[in-house]
């Protein structure tokens, strides 16, 4: 069963495999999307990177807010504490 998802997103320029692919110019502005999924036990279960060019698209980000004594997986798949983050 899938239980958390975690998702970060940054800016980046447009790599030459990036232009081709989307179709825009060299050093474009992106907004890059890293998520990972993990389930009830905290196994990722999938991690994933989407590129999108900035003037496309717009990202709607939901989260939960937990307590600090709980723990999550970071993007590398290792636990972390809540505390702080």
């Amino acid at each position: 069963m899938l239980r958390r998802g975690t998702s970060t997103i940054r800016a980046a320029a447009a790599t030459d495999d990036d232009a081709g692919l989307l179709e825009v110019r060299l050093g474009s502005p992106l907004l890059v999307e890293r998520r990972v999924i993990s389930d009830g036990h905290g196994r990722r279960i999938e991690a994933t990177e989407s590129r999108y060019p900035a003037d496309r698209y717009g990202l709607i980000v939901g989260f939960d807010i937990e307590g600090p004594d709980l723990e999550r997986t970071d993007e590398s798949g290792g636990a972390t504490s809540g505390a702080g983050r």
